[in-house]
């Protein structure tokens, strides 16, 4: 499974702050077998993407609880469900990344700025494909394949268009 994407955790984060305090038992009692609570536990966790349809059963759930969900609010929620659902441009280059690096591309797509200091190497987002492929190599293992460099260069040149 990859890494949840940024608008998934900011959708389980707002879900978990409508749910406020009530418990999960509190809302499996209210949804009464019309909403399956593990399923909540892991939208709310960023574990699984969500539907638009599980999304609205939620809010519509909350409303019942007394929890105030504005139209705009609403709306809100609903489109980052379906921008959540989006695949990001760098899952065509899963096989060669990791996890933490797949987090931090999320992220970095998902910034309006970003700031890094880095001492004795140029920061990745500056790298050319040139300094880049170069520096890989040098700290690669004698083993690297050249295919995967190649495409970790990709990953980095693609990063800067953030």
């Amino acid at each position: 499974m990859g890494v949840p994407t940024v608008r998934r955790r900011r959708l389980g984060r707002k879900l978990r702050e409508l749910r406020a305090e009530a418990t999960l038992e509190e809302i499996a009692e209210a949804a009464k077998g019309t909403f399956n609570v593990s399923k909540l536990s892991r939208l709310e966790g960023a574990k699984t993407a969500a539907k638009a349809t599980d999304v609205e059963r939620l809010l519509d759930l909350y409303g019942s609880l007394g929890r105030t969900v504005s139209p705009e609010l609403r709306a809100a929620l609903l489109d980052l469900t379906r921008e959540g659902a989006k695949r990001g441009w760098w899952q065509s280059y899963r096989a060669v990344l990791s996890p933490v690096y797949e987090d931090l591309i999320s992220l970095e797509d998902e910034a309006s700025s970003v700031r890094t200091w880095q001492m004795g190497v140029i920061p990745g987002l500056l790298q050319t494909g040139e300094y880049a492929r170069a520096f890989m190599r040098a700290i690669s293992m004698s083993d690297a394949i050249e295919e995967r460099i190649d495409a970790l260069v990709e990953v980095r040149l693609a990063r800067q268009a953030v």
